[in-house]
């Protein structure tokens, strides 16, 4: 016998309106507590205990599911339906889609399942980029240069394959087995690979090196579950190995993270106990203070943070904190803006909600979100910036809240709408000049066309010694005007400094690995980084007159 309309219409919908209306877990970055009893609590209580708002919108959904003219797609419908519910809330509380949510938690897990390469196409055949040291790619023989010509016994050069196809055909469950053939870069000879995919690790600390003889320089990328581990690790050996004393942490284009990694890492900094980092105050969850721990033995002495208008979260987090404490020297330009707080519910059908459920403040009191009230104006704030001038002189027109907050050494500090640096860096009108940012996304792919012959140096000798010659540069522009032809050249003046940085980094990144591209971009006409080493050179490294 056939269910009643509104027994069925419950079996479709109800897993869908559970996830609808109800959040669980905890702040974003802490292990999100099991949403199972949350739903089995609901459904064992009844329709009877839904609140004023939720009895209307199942009627609704009963209403449609019954009575509608056409058939409804069920899951296309909920997915809809949760949608447009999450997107009024606030500008960061987001429905993420099963394939969606699962690329967001692999990108901040610190490591995800594959076979270690990444990868370009040129001219229609997948050339590998880089080869993720120790990775099943590495132990495989492949090398960067080198193009894939097959997936099993798919030919796929001249293919024309669409990069999401290509990490369709390599990615793959842990354990699993893929063989390749490959053309090898440097004999022009075909090879096979067998390889059997695994865990790769996915740094947020790309790079840390010593950048003078006391200074180190630690670029993160991002917060991720391995963050403060990968901080700790790199700064200690550097202090064990090499004797730093002074830090500059990069935070340029950190788009944020974990907050418990930020908190994390600023424990690694400050060595006294109680010290509040960070609070977290929502109208549901309370206040919440972060106080550090006193466990870190790191002996660093003075500290720059560079950051940008697109370090944000987690890495303002950061900034601030040391900011509010006068703990370091803040470089660059107003950051980001955004001080909430989500929290993710993994939904029945394999999505999840982002939802904001706090602000966070810095020690100050300060809180770091700018206005959303006008979404299209926060939509284009960045845009803003560039028309009106803030991105390349010292600017007022950025929004300051009229309260006034202080440092503990009652140094003036701003809130709404970011971390404003003591220190303000321009930025080169160049990097957003339409040829450069055509001519620079080619240079990867010329460096791989074309390999630069680099003798058997070691990483320091290249570079601190090592240049591109400026028939390199010639040559270069001849690739890219072929490739472009729209591409208008100026003075050789004006692109032939930064063409050089990049095709030295590029080249570096083939020859001796990812760290070594960050390494030359940092080193070479890098005014965020010269400027900070300067301000380290201070006896008063917060004096910035």
């Amino acid at each position: 016998m056939d269910e009643n309309p509104k027994q069925r219409t419950n079996n479709i919908f109800l897993p869908f309106f559970f996830a609808l209306v109800m959040v669980g877990g905890m702040v974003i970055g802490l292990k999100m507590k099991d949403s199972t009893n949350i739903f089995e609590k609901i459904k064992n209580d009844g329709l009877s205990s839904h609140t004023n708002m939720e009895a209307p919108l199942m009627q609704v959904i009963r209403y449609i599911d019954s009575k509608y003219v056409d058939t409804l797609n069920q899951s296309e419908f909920a997915e809809k339906a949760i949608r447009n519910l999450i997107k009024d809330l606030d500008p960061h509380s987001v429905y993420m889609p099963a394939k969606m949510y699962a690329h967001s938690r692999e990108q901040l897990s610190g490591s995800f399942v594959g076979i270690g390469i990444d990868f370009l196409v040129i001219d229609d055949t997948v050339t590998v980029g880089s080869v993720i040291k120790d990775g099943p790619a590495f132990h495989a023989g492949l090398h960067s240069g080198d193009k894939i010509l097959m997936v099993r016994d798919s030919i796929i050069a001249g293919v024309k394959l669409p990069a999401d196809s290509v990490v369709a055909l390599l990615k793959g469950t842990r354990g699993t087995n893929l063989s390749l053939t490959c053309l090898n870069r440097i004999t022009n000879e075909k090879y096979s690979a067998n390889i059997t995919r695994g865990d790769i690790d996915l740094p947020s600390v790309p790079v840390a090196f010593m950048i003078d003889p006391i200074t180190g320089y630690l670029k993160i990328s991002s917060f991720t579950a391995t963050t403060s581990r990968e901080f700790a690790q790199a700064v200690k050996k550097m202090i064990d190995d090499q004797g730093m004393q002074d830090l500059i942490i990069d935070l340029r284009d950190n788009p944020g993270g974990y907050l418990n990694e930020a908190v994390e890492v600023l424990n690694h900094i400050f060595l006294d106990k109680h010290k509040l980092l960070v609070y977290t105050k929502g109208a549901k969850v309370g206040t919440k203070d972060y106080e550090s721990n006193g466990a870190s033995r790191l002996n660093i002495k003075n500290l720059a943070v560079l950051v940008n208008e697109e370090s944000a979260s987690a890495a303002e987090i950061t900034a601030g904190a040391l900011q509010d404490w006068d703990r370091a020297v803040i470089i660059g330009r107003r950051s980001f803006g955004k001080g909430l707080v989500q929290e993710e519910l993994q939904l029945v059908n394999g999505g999840a909600i982002r939802m904001t459920v706090a602000r966070y403040y810095t020690p100050s009191g300060r809180c770091i979100q700018k206005d959303y009230s006008d979404r299209d104006k926060y939509a284009h704030d960045i845009e803003n910036r560039f028309d009106n001038g803030e991105l390349y002189h010292q600017s007022e027109n950025q929004v300051k809240d009229t309260t006034k907050y202080y440092t503990s050494k009652h140094r003036l500090v701003h809130s709404g709408g970011g971390i404003t640096p003591e220190i303000f860096i321009p930025m080169d009108s160049m990097l957003v000049d339409r040829n450069w940012l055509i001519m620079n996304s080619m240079v990867y792919q010329f460096i791989l066309a074309r390999p630069i012959k680099i003798h058997d140096i070691d990483e320091k000798e290249f570079l601190n010694s090592y240049q591109i010659s400026d028939d390199l540069v010639n040559e270069f522009i001849a690739y890219a005007k072929k490739q472009d032809d729209l591409i208008e050249i100026k003075s050789n003046d004006y692109f032939r400094p930064f063409l050089k940085r990049s095709l030295k980094a590029y080249a570096g990144k083939l020859k001796y690995g990812e760290g070594m591209y960050y390494k030359v971009m940092a080193t070479d006409h890098d005014l965020f980084v010269q400027t900070a080493l300067k301000q380290l050179k201070k006896d008063d490294v917060l004096d910035v007159n």
